[in-house]
């Protein structure tokens, strides 16, 4: 077994500009966005029962993500998405991520399973983003609550419905959480890291064969 010690965490690495942050318009509704698969872990219902409990709050909600994968869910969503300011954008290129979050003001990922690290977020930050995510795996461990982003408990479509209601109300609380997002690493830094680390642990391995 491996000691602690002998561990080194190296985070993914992103491509593409930091852009600015930016305040959402005090005057229009907030854009809030899911951007991903529309499968039922991914927890799109959840989203739209918190937009069912918001109803004429200024508010908007863009689902951007394939509509062919799982039909059924998909008709399900719509249906309950009806009468609501709720539009489904369809899948998009990945040379179109910064044209589809320069469209939102906030990213949700309510995921009802353990994500890892779920590139969407960061892509979110880098764009300049806050996040409000489900308090499972790697999005409790990306997001800092609070600070640049806030956290839910999984599946509650209430206390996501009162979280969008706090960023409604308080867009100077958007602008902070967006600018509390953290330094991300781009690709280049990251292989520079993982060069370092192999050149490291080549060099020790001949120190331990020479003695």
């Amino acid at each position: 077994l491996l000691s602690s010690d002998q561990l080194v965490h190296l985070k993914a690495g992103y491509p593409g500009p930091l852009r600015e942050t930016r305040a959402p318009d005090a005057e229009a509704p907030l854009r809030v966005g899911f951007v991903g698969v529309l499968d039922h872990p991914k927890g799109v219902h959840v989203l739209i029962e918190a937009m069912h409990l918001l109803r004429g709050e200024p508010l908007e909600l863009a689902i951007h993500g394939p509509l062919a994968m799982s039909p059924q869910y998909v008709a399900e969503l719509r249906s309950a998405a009806g009468g609501y300011p709720i539009s489904f954008r369809g899948r998009f290129e990945s040379d179109e991520v910064d044209r589809v979050m320069a469209e939102l003001d906030v990213l949700v990922v309510p995921s009802l399973w353990y994500e890892s690290m779920p590139l969407t977020i960061h892509e979110a930050w880098r764009n300049g983003l806050p996040v409000v995510a489900s308090d499972l795996g790697g999005m409790a461990e990306c997001v800092t609550h609070g600070v640049n982003g806030l956290l839910f408990p999984s599946g509650d479509a209430s206390a996501l419905a009162d979280t969008l209601h706090t960023l409604v109300h308080d867009r100077g609380l958007v602008a902070r959480l967006a600018n509390g997002r953290p330094v991300l690493q781009t690709v280049e830094s990251v292989a520079q890291s993982v060069e370092e680390l192999y050149s490291r642990c080549v060099e020790e391995s001949v120190r331990g064969i020479a003695r």
